[in-house]
């Protein structure tokens, strides 16, 4: 009941008022009624308002208001004016109060889903600094911090500039196939977008793949890393394993870089190690080597080959090169201008025997400009004359021309009138006796002929021998110094506080 432009009252007029008032108002039971008919309130009612033409008006306030009440009763009912404005009522205690706004369907996340809501405005989380939680069998799930992290099967994050953390043991992930990229992890600093740790004998990060595509991919577009792995200690930084596949395979289109690449950064360290043969272990010399490959049959195997099957020239299975040295280059297995080579290099050819205080002693292979075969042997004369037969292995091996004839050098070991040869082929000769003579001396003797050329079953030259006398040879292979990998550098970036940097080589055994 509201007044205005009051007079101070006498007791008569008040009495009146009063009278006026007790029509529309009953105390019955203690319970209170204020209608303008005149009905009694209900009893179970300590007050009963009743009216088809105004309703109740209960105080309105500001959440700033609201929250300055001083020991608000439980139940206490209030109106806010300010978003999000509504009923509000202490679902507390004076001491510790609690307000909950009083909602609609409209406004409460149902569990089958809500309709016609506003990304911005509608959303499930908190308004202050608190973290919210996701639980299944009353054990948390999941929870978002209140300061952006999320994190799986935990409540605290290992490091604080983490997006996601998931932990778990015995727990695995999986996401659709549908769709092209399940999980995403970008990063404009110094630090990972996707980084897994494990500190027992299982995966930081582990992919799989069933079909044709890979397990676990990285790209770059800059001079990044597209797959970097690091470990601080004696561990692996990048492993790959397969049971019938590739363990590690690797790509690129580039000729100043390679598909794969194994840096040491140890003084005395090895780049990349090869073990065939299911060997676990290698021979290390402590030196330092960019290539170390050990099996049981062959430690390394190299080959050259082109997409047709017809033969090419200047292929070679490999290449070797001491770079300050003038002549130390080395072509090895391979083809130029027509013949096949085993070893083809402008330095020395040797090989070392012990003195006998069993130092090595190097000692130096002769050297033609003609592809050679010899032999040795021993013969006797026979009333003066004697028939040397080539062995037929060689013989087939060799060519006996009138421009490329066979050379025989003969030794006699006793007196006779001297001997001349004839008859040369590659079957073999005749050494006769000077003058008739009719001697019966021993002799030895070395041949040397002319390699003959490998044809093919059709007879066709595949590589010449027989015609070559000081060819043209290949010059030393042109070679640049490319760029090191970005883990390389005399400076490396931090990884989780930690310097990239090479461990020694000489813990591989």
């Amino acid at each position: 009941m509201q007044f205005t432009n009051y007079q101070p009252f006498n007791m008569k007029k008040i009495i009146f008022i009063c009278l006026c008032i007790v029509p529309a108002a009953f105390a019955q039971a203690q319970s209170v009624g204020i209608n303008n008919d005149g009905s009694p309130p209900d009893g179970s009612a300590m007050l009963h308002i009743k009216s088809t033409s105004a309703g109740l008006l209960i105080p309105s306030m500001t959440d700033v208001q609201r929250l300055a009440i001083a020991s608000p009763a439980t139940g206490l009912l209030v109106y806010q004016t300010t978003a999000p404005a509504g009923f509000y009522y202490n679902n507390g205690t004076p001491a510790t109060p609690n307000w909950l706004l009083l909602t609609t369907a409209n406004n409460t996340w149902q569990t089958t889903g809500n309709a016609s809501t506003t990304a911005g405005t509608n959303f499930l989380g908190t308004t202050d600094a608190v973290d919210v939680t996701l639980k299944t069998n009353n054990t948390e799930r999941m929870r978002v911090k209140s300061a952006g992290q999320v994190i799986i099967n935990g409540t605290t994050v290992k490091f604080s500039d983490d997006g996601l953390e998931g932990i778990g043991a015995g727990v695995t992930g999986a996401l659709s196939s549908t769709i092209h990229y399940p999980i995403n992890g970008f990063s404009s600093g110094a630090y990972s977008g996707v980084y897994g740790q494990n500190s027992g004998t299982g995966y930081g990060v582990s992919g799989e793949n069933t079909s044709t595509g890979a397990g676990v991919m990285g790209s770059n577009s800059s001079t990044g890393t597209g797959v970097m792995g690091y470990s601080a200690s004696t561990g692996t930084g990048v492993s790959g394993l397969s049971t019938s596949g590739n363990g590690v395979t690797g790509s690129t289109n580039s000729t100043t870089n390679s598909g794969i690449r194994g840096t040491n950064t140890n003084a005395n360290g090895i780049g990349v190690v090869g073990l065939g043969n299911n060997m676990t272990t290698f021979n290390n010399t402590g030196s330092g080597a960019g290539v170390v490959a050990q099996g049981e049959n062959f430690g390394l195997e190299a080959f050259a080959s082109t997409a047709s099957t017809a033969v090419a020239n200047n292929k070679w299975a490999g290449y070797l090169d001491y770079l300050p040295g003038a002549n130390s280059f080395a072509y090895i297995g391979g083809r130029y201008n027509g013949t096949d080579y085993a070893i083809l290099s402008n330095g020395v050819k040797s090989t070392m025997v012990q003195d006998d205080q069993g130092r090595n002693r190097v000692m130096y292979c002769t050297e033609s400009p003609e592809v050679l075969f010899q032999d040795m042997g021993t013969g006797q004369l026979v009333n003066g004359r004697a028939h040397i037969s080539i062995d037929p292995v060689l013989a087939r091996n060799i060519t006996v021309t009138p421009d490329k004839p066979l050379k025989v050098f003969i030794q006699l070991e006793g007196e006779c009138n001297g001997v001349y040869v004839t008859n040369k082929t590659t079957g073999g000769f005749d050494v006769i006796e000077l003058h008739g003579g009719t001697s019966n001396t021993p002799f030895t003797y070395q041949l040397v002929a002319n390699r003959a050329n490998i044809t093919d079953a059709s007879g066709n030259v595949i590589s010449n021998y027989s015609n070559t006398r000081f060819p043209v040879g290949p010059g030393r292979k042109e070679s640049s110094v490319s760029l090191p990998v970005k883990e390389c550098e005399a400076t490396p970036r931090s990884y989780r506080g930690l310097p990239l940097g090479g461990g020694t080589a000489k813990d591989a055994n």
